[in-house]
């Protein structure tokens, strides 16, 4: 009953269209990226429950990106995936795409494993490769399932990260996985900064020519539209500023002919927030490299976090009536 009232709220005024929105549309979920290393499932973390995803499904969300940890996933580098960890992250999985939906799976670790980088002696990029050759193997048959490589891989080289990727996208297709896979960059991955030389290259320089044997990838964008693009702020840029920090990106895709999906992004619930956010969807729509986005984020355990898009509170968010219209009402 409650997601049939959150339905019925967000459909008040929300008669004006976005133009061709992008296939791939939703949020992300987050709670499995919650807590220690030691914390214990649904006390210092937890994923997404059945009546969340069901009631984003009801709204129009079709697609769900589901933050988690390498290490509760894989507990030791190259060793079996955790049987009790990986059940609950099928059942995620079954129950969204049992809806329709496609799933995102985000290993949320900014290139690290136990607080060490990628590619040092301790966490080496065959590492990661491991782990995707394991999950790829696991969900290649279900095709609604898409694969994250990395969150925000941060203090490695452009050049170096290009690599591990691409390693990594290569275990995976040896799987006879055919799934979608998102490429992100360094320095957080941001839109706004794709061009910037952080060392040597850019993500623009060192993606570039990034190729995929199974030929089914998109690059894989963060945005967030506060003044230092950090997505800590309640305070929101302008709507111009939105559309350019969007249009970086845009125009290296096309320049690359490559797609991009933007996994997370977002505004806080100030009103004056709203046409910012409404800017860049629009940004996004308008422009055919972009195959989707995932905003951020909801979660039962936010509290009071200005950018939580929780649907089952006592108050509709105000993120949730501008995203509306431009949810693509087709299923992936």
């Amino acid at each position: 009953m409650i997601h049939r009232l959150i339905i019925a709220a967000l459909s008040l005024g929300l008669a004006a269209t976005a133009g061709a929105a992008p296939r791939l549309t939703g949020v992300n979920l987050a709670g499995g990226e919650f807590g220690g290393l030691r914390s214990v499932y649904a006390k210092g973390y937890i994923y997404p429950s059945y009546g969340e995803i069901r009631a984003f499904r009801d709204m129009g969300v079709n697609t769900i990106r589901l933050p988690m940890r390498w290490e509760r996933l894989q507990p030791s580098l190259t060793g079996p995936l955790d049987t009790a960890e990986m059940n609950r992250v099928d059942a995620v999985v079954a129950t969204a795409t049992g809806m329709g939906m496609a799933v995102v799976l985000d290993v949320h670790n900014y290139g690290r494993y136990q607080r060490q980088p990628l590619g040092s002696a301790t966490v080496p990029a065959a590492a990661l490769a491991d782990l995707w050759e394991r999950l790829a193997a696991r969900y290649r048959s279900n095709p609604r399932v898409i694969f994250g490589l990395m969150n925000e891989p941060v203090r490695i080289g452009a050049a170096d990260w290009a690599a591990m990727a691409a390693r990594a996208v290569r275990s995976i297709r040896g799987t006879g996985a055919a799934n979608l896979i998102l490429v992100p960059g360094i320095n957080w991955s941001g839109a706004h900064s794709w061009r910037k030389r952080i060392g040597l290259q850019s993500n623009a320089e060192a993606l570039g020519a990034f190729t995929d044997p199974g030929n089914n990838f998109a690059f894989d964008f963060h945005q967030y539209f506060d003044t230092d693009s950090s997505g800590t702020r309640a305070t929101c840029v302008s709507p111009d500023e939105a559309t350019r920090r969007i249009t970086v990106a845009s125009d290296w895709l096309r320049e690359v002919n490559g797609r991009g999906f933007l996994s997370e992004f977002g505004v806080s619930a100030l009103p004056e927030c709203q046409p910012v956010l409404r800017a860049a969807l629009q940004a996004m729509a308008a422009r055919p490299e972009w195959i989707g986005w995932t905003a951020w984020a909801s979660s039962a355990w936010f509290g009071t976090y200005v950018f939580n898009l929780y649907p089952l509170g006592a108050a509709v968010p105000p993120q949730l009536a501008t995203l509306r219209p431009f949810l693509s009402p087709a299923r992936p």
